[in-house]
């Protein structure tokens, strides 16, 4: 069973591996424009289990990411 997802990053849209069994939340948030106000658009912010600096922002959906994490859980 292969444990990483690929998922894109939101601010420069490189590929990111992410292993699914160090990710401990995730959850949508809205993008802000300068005012802190919400203009919309979702992105989905990751909490990884690697210590203080382990947070990404991806444009995949909580519903994208949820897809393979059921599936490998399936596998096992």
């Amino acid at each position: 069973m292969n444990p990483f997802i690929i998922l894109t990053d939101l601010s420069d849209k490189r590929l990111l591996y992410i292993n699914i069994n160090n990710i401990v939340l995730f959850e949508k948030r809205f993008l802000k424009d300068y005012k802190n106000r919400d203009i919309g658009s979702t992105y989905t912010y990751i909490v990884l289990e690697a210590g203080s600096q382990s947070t990404r922002d991806v444009i995949e959906s909580e519903e994208e990411i949820d897809i393979p994490i059921t599936e490998r859980i399936q596998e096992i």
